[in-house]
């Protein structure tokens, strides 16, 4: 190895997230008691839409207590349209851009993140700061960027039905979900403060 060169990654801040307990649920006519899956990514065929669609309409319709949110921009207008046509506008509410990322966060109860490809995935990284119990793609960028001892919650990018089963295991077992363990890694791990004395130690 040639240590003359390292990675070092973007800081995440943790702040913005910890100091903010607000959601949009009201907003979006969701009741608390409800299950809330959710992916944040702009629309592009590297963020997978197709099986983040895929998994929530089928989920969706077994559960009815089971809703997914969609955020990022171009994504209400690829979706919208398609969601009432199988009827499940009550269930799956596809957003466009927005500036709260953190309250949509706050939202959910689980993330799904199947991307065909990343640079540093900061999407998945904001929700495991914000607590969030996962499925995500077992691409290289991704396997980089949580410990190996939460693998077990990494699929292929097109196997939904494997995504599915690990995701309705967190919706049957609501109070097991939580990574507080992962949530404590990613602050640390992502910490800009230390990312960026890192980056200056390397100068």
């Amino acid at each position: 190895m040639d240590h003359r060169f390292d990675v070092i990654y973007n800081g995440i801040d943790a702040e913005k997230f910890l100091n903010c307990d607000e959601n949009i649920r009201k907003e979006l006519n969701i009741p608390e008691e409800a299950f809330v899956i959710g992916h944040v990514g702009r629309y592009a065929r590297e963020k997978n839409h197709n099986a983040v669609f895929e998994v929530a309409q089928k989920i969706c319709s077994q559960h009815k207590d089971v809703y997914f949110i969609l955020c990022g921009k171009g994504v209400d207008v690829a979706f919208s349209e398609k969601i009432k046509d199988l009827k499940l506008s009550n269930q799956i509410i596809a957003l466009g851009y927005r500036k709260d990322v953190v309250k949509i966060l706050n939202s959910m109860n689980a993330f799904y993140f199947p991307s065909f490809s990343e640079g540093q995935p900061n999407a998945l990284i904001e929700a495991l700061i914000a607590g969030l119990p996962f499925v995500a793609s077992d691409i290289d960028p991704i396997l980089e960027t949580i410990p190996k001892s939460h693998y077990s919650y990494l699929v292929a990018p097109e196997d939904t039905q494997k995504a599915i089963t690990i995701l309705t295991t967190f919706y049957n077992n609501k109070n097991s979900g939580n990574l507080p363990d992962l949530k404590n890694w990613a602050i640390k791990n992502y910490n800009p403060n230390i990312l960026f004395q890192k980056f200056y130690n390397k100068l």
